[in-house]
């Protein structure tokens, strides 16, 4: 559409409004086009289709006609005033006013608002020093992973000796409760259950009953109180004590593996040999996902010191709520959900703080991705939600439930980008390693520093 008018006002930073003027000429057009729409989809009887009166298409669809016109005029009117502008909206046009009618003869003029991508100062990205902890794979580190494996395939024997810590005791046990108690069913089995099996190890299902029955013999019985914490995770136990009587009809213990040959081939290599070549491979490879996971933590840290820079209101807002829901979501989780009306201030400054971080760095994101020619194609964002999907243990009904298509598909874009930048970021970074104790020391010395009053 040519020959429309726009002033542009930026009412605070990164929100703009662009006030629209369509010439009565375009109007007219518009209108003409829209009439002889009705004309032939909306027959009047008594006249052939195409054929009706204006005046009458008018009197009876006067109304329609002009909403319909004005839809017409909005949709070609605002992408050519956006361009015409040179802003770049990066949320929806929306109309403050309510919603504006055009008028046949006359010019047509209405706002639209928007935000706008911010202006980032970029920090010194390229060529930057990070530091990485020297980790190196040890025989005592695959050591220790042989023992975990023989641990897993370990057998119980009976024994005929008092029990010791970490042995298994099949039991039959049982409170004392008064005669008239209402006991929820899933507080029954931690009342009574025979021919069971408890492990004295801790934390101990039964409060204190580990340390109590080291030392019991198969075939003897010993009754003591359990004190259940008021934290405790069934609802009907918490706070309470009852007098237990534990009868042991036996003692097992644990008789670890020899790992040779055949126990290899069990848990899927040739050998002995195999596995611990295996070993080493798993275990460097996770040095490796140590480092590449202190170096990005690095790199955020270098991006999210950059200077700050207004930041768009209604995506930040946006960010907010989302955020609030995260919070909120999580404490339900934790079982923290308590009194949570009585913590809405303190979650929203909370939530506030996470958006302005996360919206920041963002757009910090955007601008180098932008500045090196990184982009996220339709196959990447594809195979990362059928990834996410996949670990997700959903049906598709219950994921598509879950999950807004579109939500989801700008929150991938978003993860892989960040990544692909923070990847090229260490790229061309200056890496040097250290040990563990010498990088704790060094970060323990910067916190101090900035911290320290008087620093210019």
């Amino acid at each position: 559409m040519e020959d429309i008018r726009i002033s542009a006002t930026a009412n605070e930073p990164c929100h703009y409004a662009l006030e629209i003027t369509v010439p009565a000429k375009q109007v007219n057009a518009v209108f003409g086009k829209t009439l002889n729409g009705f004309r032939n989809e909306a027959p009047i009887p008594g006249f052939r289709p195409g054929k009706s009166p204006e005046a009458l298409l008018r009197r009876r669809f006067g109304s329609k006609i002009a909403e319909q016109a004005t839809q017409e005029l909005l949709k070609e009117s605002v992408p050519t005033a956006i361009e015409q502008s040179n802003l770049r909206p990066v949320t929806m046009p929306t109309l403050p006013q309510e919603d504006p009618i055009a008028k046949e003869g006359e010019d047509f003029s209405f706002t639209i608002e928007f935000d706008v991508a911010p202006e980032v100062q970029l920090p010194e990205y390229k060529g930057v020093e990070l530091t990485r902890p020297r980790i190196d794979v040890t025989e005592e580190m695959v050591d220790e992973q042989i023992e975990n494996l023989r641990a897993r395939h370990a057998d119980y024997q009976v024994v005929e000796r008092p029990a010791e810590s970490g042995d298994l005791l099949k039991v039959s046990y049982h409170a004392e409760m008064p005669e008239d108690g209402d006991v929820p069913a899933a507080a029954k089995r931690m009342l009574h259950a025979d021919n069971t099996w408890i492990q004295l190890t801790e934390p101990a299902i039964f409060p204190g009953a580990t340390e109590k029955l080291i030392g019991i013999n198969g075939g003897e019985t010993r009754t003591f109180e359990v004190s259940f914490p008021d934290d405790y995770r069934e609802e009907f136990l918490k706070g309470k004590s009852f007098t237990y009587s534990f009868d042991v009809q036996e003692v097992q213990t644990r008789v670890l593996p020899e790992m040779n040959d055949e126990l290899a081939k069990t848990i899927g290599a040739e050998s002995v040999e195999e596995l611990r070549r295996e070993i080493r491979e798993y275990a460097a490879a996770e040095v490796r996902n140590s480092q590449e996971q202190v170096l990005q933590g690095q790199v955020y840290d270098l991006l999210s010191k950059a200077e700050d820079f207004p930041l768009p209101p209604r995506i930040l807002q946006q960010e907010v709520l989302s955020c609030m829901r995260q919070i909120i979501s999580n404490r339900y989780r934790q079982g923290a959900a308590e009194n949570l009306a009585n913590q809405q201030d303190e979650m929203l400054e909370q939530s506030k703080e996470m958006a302005r971080g996360r919206v920041k760095m963002r757009y910090i994101m955007y601008e180098i991705a932008e500045a090196e020619g990184i982009n996220v194609t339709e196959d990447e964002v594809a195979a990362f939600i059928r990834h996410f999907k996949s670990r997700s243990g959903m049906t598709d009904a219950q994921f598509d439930k879950q999950y807004d298509a579109n939500h989801l598909q700008h929150e991938a874009e978003n993860t892989i980008l960040s990544s692909k930048v923070i990847g090229m970021i260490i790229e061309h970074a200056t890496v040097t390693e250290k040990d563990e104790d010498e990088l704790a020391s060094a970060t323990t010395e910067e916190a101090a520093e900035s911290q320290a009053p008087g620093q210019e």
